[in-house]
């Protein structure tokens, strides 16, 4: 579930973010509450799926319509890469995250496979 839940995470990077994601981001969420014992990878996805269901970047052109926060604000570019876009920042920092996850995973797999086919190959056959 972790491998289809990352690949999710994946997809959504190269899109256009609306508050459906967050049902996206419910794999994730599943993934990592039910599979994982990780307190961080449960902290990522629950964080990831609030980030979602808090349109922060609509709020703040709202906001700014309303003339409760100043349009050349959202006008700089700087705020724009980083306020208005930070959805996509933390996307790729959960992708990656779940990439390590995975990998840690498949390494603890074959690992594991690894010393239970030496313990067969030191059975001694009589």
């Amino acid at each position: 579930m972790l491998s289809f839940a990352t690949i999710n995470v994946i997809l959504l990077l190269p899109s256009y973010h609306r508050f459906d994601d967050a049902t996206v981001l419910v794999f994730v969420l599943g993934a990592c509450l039910l599979t994982y014992e990780t307190k961080a990878l449960r902290w990522a996805s629950l964080i990831a799926v609030l980030i979602f269901a808090l349109p922060v970047p609509a709020a703040l052109v709202s906001l700014a319509e309303q003339n409760r926060i100043s349009r050349a604000l959202l006008s700089e570019r700087s705020f724009q890469l980083t306020c208005l876009t930070f959805q996509v920042w933390f996307l790729l920092l959960l992708a990656i995250y779940l990439l390590l996850e995975l990998r840690k995973s498949s390494l603890q797999t074959a690992d594991g496979n690894s010393s239970r086919s030496e313990s067969l190959r030191r059975v001694p056959v009589s």
